[in-house]
């Protein structure tokens, strides 16, 4: 799976609908085999749910040399763009995305806050401190449970 620091990313949304996109291999298997035609490397999945088994599809997508670029939140746990916060439910999500997809090398890193960029909010001091809270928390997480530290989409 090289190649993807030294060469150009290339990569789609993979995800239409609000229902976790990584657990029917069938349809990844599909779907990665197109990717692969038109030189795929890597897709952004904006949400899944940590307590189902993507061991299969996270294998197909690796067999085929695809990367997931993973966001932490869902629809009901996205930093809010009106008033960010940082609370312990989000807290409770992103850790348990987290600590399901850690195991995969074809993680490639991880999303968080590119909702608050669609208002002016994004220059404002609460924005700020929520994603700066967050990127601490994930480093400090990383490093505590020895894992491989994963690059962080933030805004």
């Amino acid at each position: 799976m090289g190649g993807l620091w030294t060469d150009f990313g290339t990569g789609i949304a993979y995800q239409l609908v609000p229902d976790d996109p990584l657990v029917d291999n069938t349809q990844c298997g599909l779907d990665s085999a197109l990717m692969a035609k038109i030189g795929t490397n890597s897709i952004r999945v904006y949400h899944v749910d940590p307590s189902l088994d993507h061991d299969d599809c996270m294998k197909t997508f690796a067999d085929a040399g695809i990367y997931i670029w993973l966001d932490l939140d869902t629809f009901d746990t996205q930093i809010g763009q009106d008033k960010p916060q940082w609370n312990q439910t989000q807290l409770d999500r992103f850790s348990a995305v987290m600590d399901t997809f850690h195991k995969y090398d074809n993680l490639g890193g991880f999303f968080v806050g590119n909702e608050v960029l669609t208002t002016g909010m994004s220059s404002q001091c609460p924005t700020k401190h929520v994603l700066i809270m967050y990127r601490q928390w994930l480093r400090r997480r990383t490093l505590c449970q020895g894992r491989r530290p994963r690059p962080q989409g933030l805004p």
